[in-house]
């Protein structure tokens, strides 16, 4: 997956993602920002649907691609945001039986 944003300031961003990834065979991503290399985002291992830092890059003000590729199949992304706060988003959690919470 390939996603264009945008950064207005120069400044270290995170790339957060909301996973479900349930044991250490289905935890790992390849990721990359801009032309940089993939990096292995391994260990990623979470108990059911959780934010977890993927990987982080200082960047300067413009354009940027973050690009994302499975490593194993048993790693599930839902969501994902790239912000220059360090604890990433909230709110945007499932609530059971009532659907997305950010509608």
């Amino acid at each position: 997956m390939q996603v264009p944003f945008t950064v207005t300031r120069n400044a270290k961003n995170y790339v957060l993602a909301r996973l479900s990834c349930a044991t250490a065979d289905d935890d790992c991503f390849w990721v990359k920002i801009d032309d940089g290399r993939f990096a292995q985002a391994n260990g990623l291992r979470t108990t059911g649907w959780e934010w977890v830092k993927v990987t982080a890059a200082d960047l300067k003000p413009g354009e940027h691609t973050l690009t994302i590729a499975c490593r194993e199949d048993g790693a599930l992304l839902d969501k994902f945001c790239v912000t220059s706060y360090t604890f990433g988003p909230t709110g945007l959690e499932v609530i059971a039986g009532k659907g997305r919470a950010d509608k």
